[in-house]
């Protein structure tokens, strides 16, 4: 049987109501495995270049649209686009007018470790 002291429920829609800035605006607490956030940015702001050496992470758009540019290809966002950004790729995430909040989920493991590119 599974643990069930370490379910969690969040209501990401009141969330998304208090939104408290540009960033990580929520953070599930109760897992050793996953990491998953909530990720808000305002309208025509970017989350600048970087790479995950460590980790798969998958985006799954909440609200908002915007686009994601993996090793120079681009990807229109929009709510419920799904995208898996492999590891060791570099990638941009920029929010049009309406701004964007997204999930971003992936394998726990340690600090996430995001490396500017140079």
């Amino acid at each position: 049987m599974g643990n069930s002291s370490n379910i969690e429920i969040a209501q990401l829609n009141q969330v998304l109501q208090n939104l408290q800035g540009q960033g990580v605006n929520w953070t599930l607490e109760n897992s050793d495995e996953l990491n998953i956030n909530l990720v808000h940015l305002n309208p025509n702001e970017e989350l600048g270049s970087h790479i995950n050496s460590q980790v798969e992470v998958a985006v799954l758009v909440l609200q908002g649209q915007g686009l994601v540019t993996i090793e120079s290809q681009s990807h229109e966002l929009k709510p419920l686009s799904l995208i898996l950004i492999p590891k060791e790729t570099t990638r941009i995430i920029q929010a049009s007018e309406t701004g964007l909040d997204y999930l971003t989920i992936h394998k726990r493991k340690g600090l996430l470790q995001l490396k500017q590119k140079a």
